[in-house]
């Protein structure tokens, strides 16, 4: 018979109140002043500042197969052309649009591949692109909300230190350090 010792229970309660700290501190690093207070406004201003770069975008179609490689292949072509940087802007815009559609999903299985779609958009803006702006955007209102839809099991695709680790390496690329430390926490806390 086992009994939890009265030290043993302050230490799991200290554990406890020490998570629940961290994730309200994790909230308040992510949406800092700087940042608008909600993810709508969040989503608002991306969508406004890719509006500006590009004009409007049509939603891309539905994904074929696995949605990361899917999205993957369509910004490698974009790599190709001419004007490369604007090309993956316009991906990016459409692939987030319908991402947000598929994020609406009750099947779990959709919304993973909106966060593939998303994953992949801020990977392509973190490699690609020179305004880094966006990479903090993308990593603050799709990824970290959506943390949730990962795949459970470590040995799949979209599991939850695949997306972690890519979060920790958009958020260094763009030089967000309070993003870059939230994500490091997460990951150890993982």
């Amino acid at each position: 018979m086992s009994c939890i010792t009265a030290k043993r229970s302050i230490v799991i309660c200290r554990q406890l109140i020490g998570s629940f700290a961290f994730l309200i501190g994790l909230m308040g690093l992510v949406f800092a002043d700087e940042t608008p207070k909600s993810l709508r406004e969040l989503d608002q201003a991306i969508d406004k500042y890719l509006m500006k770069k590009v004009g409007s975008v049509a939603a891309a179609g539905a994904p074929t197969g696995d949605a990361q490689v899917w999205c993957m292949r369509q910004y490698q072509a974009a790599l190709k052309q001419p004007d490369s940087e604007k090309l993956i802007l316009r991906i990016l815009y459409s692939h987030l649009k319908k991402a947000n559609q598929l994020a609406q999903s009750t099947d779990v299985k959709v919304r993973r591949s909106a966060l593939a779609m998303r994953l992949e958009a801020a990977k392509s803006a973190a490699a690609h692109l020179k305004d880094k702006w966006l990479v903090a955007k993308i990593c603050d209102a799709y990824l970290l909300p959506h943390l949730a839809d990962c795949h459970p099991s470590n040995s799949e695709p979209l599991s939850m230190e695949d997306v972690l680790s890519t979060l920790i390496y958009c958020y260094k690329t763009a030089g967000d350090d309070k993003g870059y430390l939230a994500g490091y926490k997460l990951s150890l806390l993982h």
